[in-house]
Formats: structure tokens, sequence, C-alpha cells
């Protein structure tokens, strides 16, 4: 690949920057009122504040708006894994919205200077690194939890995820701030549990990278942290 830089980090190991402009698409599920509130005045991303004592368990990829890509190159998954990821999740808050479920459709711009992909080899390894050192700092964060359904799924990736893009942000700054992460995932669904990927997720941590589908995206804002 062209335009290939590499970042050494202090911990001995590096991150694979490939210096290049990505256009993605990426499908949100959610319901049809916080649809159209979300066209209304844009995704809102809560930034964790580690010294409070009741946190919330951060999402598997790390505090972001999430979406679906097409799944290995199936036109129409992302969309679909959308739909049945908030039919099955959001169903009872659209009824309570007395509304049905909709799927927003985004272009997503970014660098790739500041897109994570964890289902790069080399990443997963330096993260792997990284975990095996850090993991005593996770263990004293889920200590302060709050004991609510994030935390109830007993997935606590996401506290480390966090730690090591704040790792790669201290040492780098602004150069190498990650705005998007990608992989790979699981979506639990029906209750059937699998340890091989049924979709591509994205974690847009800066919401100036989205484009919403349709709507004039003058204000980017970020989505309500209770319908992520």
């Amino acid at each position: 690949p062209k335009n290939i830089s590499y970042l050494i980090i202090t911990e001995c190991f590096y991150i694979m920057v490939m210096e290049d402009v990505l256009e993605l698409t990426g499908f949100h599920g959610t319901t049809q009122q916080n649809a159209n509130q979300i066209r209304r005045e844009g995704f809102k991303v809560s930034k964790i504040d580690w010294s409070k004592p009741d946190l919330r368990n951060p999402n598997d990829l790390g505090e972001g708006v999430y979406f679906f890509q097409d799944f290995r190159k199936e036109n129409g998954s992302g969309r679909k894994m959308a739909f049945s990821y908030a039919y099955h999740y959001k169903d009872k808050v659209a009824q309570k919205q007395k509304c049905s479920i909709e799927v927003l459709e985004a272009n997503i711009t970014v660098s790739s200077d500041n897109f994570l992909d964890m289902d790069s080899s080399d990443n997963l390894e330096l993260f792997y690194s990284f975990k095996d050192k850090h993991e005593h700092e996770r263990e004293k964060i889920k200590r302060r939890l709050k004991q609510d359904g994030s935390f109830k799924r007993k997935n606590y990736d996401g506290i480390m995820m966090e730690l090591f893009i704040s790792k790669i942000h201290e040492q780098y700054g602004s150069q190498t701030k990650i705005k998007v992460v990608g992989k790979n995932t699981v979506t639990i669904l029906k209750g059937e549990i699998s340890n091989f990927p049924n979709g591509t997720e994205l974690c847009v941590r800066d919401t100036s990278c989205i484009k919403i589908k349709g709507v004039n995206n003058g204000n980017t804002g970020n989505e309500f942290k209770k319908f992520l």
C-alpha cells in the first residue's frame, strides 16, 4: 500500500498508518422519534470522566456513535444488521414512543491516520500487548462501574479500548487523534451466541466525520447517549 508510515510507541510496539482518506457508508438503527431528533440536532457523544464514582461501562469499541457497515462486502447487510439490532434492543423504547424502528444511512469521511482498524493483525498485536500490561487499570475501573444493564453484559472491552486510545493520544496528541474505530464484531440477536463475527461495526468518536444521508449536515452535534 502507498504512503505508509509507522508510529513508534514507547511500549515497544507500533501502529501502522496509511495516509489516505476513507469514504465509508454506515447504518445506524434507532427509533423513528430518535431518528427525527438526530436529523434536527445531530449525534451526541458523551466524554468519559474517569474521576466520577459511578461510571457507565463504555460500549465495546469505546465511546462514540455506532454504525454497521456491509459485512464481507455483502450489499445490504449493514442496513439489515442495523435494523435487526434496533428491533431487538430498541423495540420497547419504540413502543413507549409509539413509533417504529428506523435506520439512518450516513457517509463517514475520515483520514486513515485517524482510523483505528482493529482487524489489522499489527494493531491487534499491539492491543493485546497493551492489554496484558494494563489489566490492573481496567480492574480498578470495573469496581467503579454502575450496576446497570451495560455492566451486567460482562463485556468490559470498551474500558480497555478507551485506555488504549488514551495512550495513543497521550503520545501523539492531535497528530494521531483516533476519530473512528472499525472492527468485525459479534452482535447477539435472539439470544444466539457465536464466536464468529456477523457484522462490521464503526465507532465514530468525532461526529464531524458524519454526514447523514438526505439531511443538511450543518449541525453534526452528537446523539443522546441513552439512545445508543
